[in-house]
């Protein structure tokens, strides 16, 4: 085929994406991660990619898109659940404990520092 062009990916994809190439007519190659800690790997940069695809729409309206990238997101994290033989609920109850304790992230609040004091000198000035 003349017209050809191939297109390099190298990146995780969902798991119909190859039928869906096909279907549409073209050809791919591909191949099945097994290997535990490639796949995490590769997953953690999916996340990233997803998060920074996410970040993009944000910024420009309509959102319409941000449904659409918060669901890759998702799916990201329940394969990483997943991976891990963590159950969703078990993440959502740890998530609601951190929130208890530590809050969310609904105010936007960006620590800049924190300076350290000696717990020994704190202590001399209470005497």
């Amino acid at each position: 085929m003349q017209n050809s062009k191939v297109k390099e990916h190298n990146k995780l994809v969902r798991d119909n994406i190859p039928a869906l190439v096909q279907k549409e007519g073209n050809t791919c190659e591909y191949k099945r991660i097994v290997k535990p800690q490639t796949r995490a790997k590769l997953l953690v940069q999916k996340l990233n990619e997803e998060g920074s695809e996410l970040y993009k729409e944000m910024l420009f309206e309509p959102r319409g898109k941000v449904i659409e990238e918060l669901a890759d997101v998702y799916e990201v994290f329940l394969a990483l659940c997943k991976l891990n033989e963590v159950q969703v609920n078990d993440v959502i109850v740890a998530a609601d404990l951190k929130r208890l304790n530590r809050g969310s992230f609904d105010r936007g609040i960006f620590l800049k520092s924190v300076t350290e004091h000696d717990p020994q000198e704190l202590y001399d000035h209470a005497e």
